[in-house]
């Protein structure tokens, strides 16, 4: 099953994330950065790691 979350980057842009496309995500002190499938440029946000490591298992 598919699931979605939006989330903001650094520069204020919006992404709707399928979890399915998430191939990693890093820590960045402060700042976490998304890996997708596609294979651009990872998205930055100023989440936490924690909180995106517990936002992922919660789906």
């Amino acid at each position: 099953m598919k699931k979605f979350f939006t989330i903001a980057d650094t520069n204020g842009k919006s992404w709707c994330i399928n979890t399915d496309a998430i191939i990693s995500v890093e820590d960045l002190r402060g700042q976490t950065a998304f890996y997708l499938k596609e294979g651009k440029a990872p998205i930055i946000t100023n989440l936490k790691f924690e909180s995106v490591v517990a936002l992922l298992d919660a789906r």
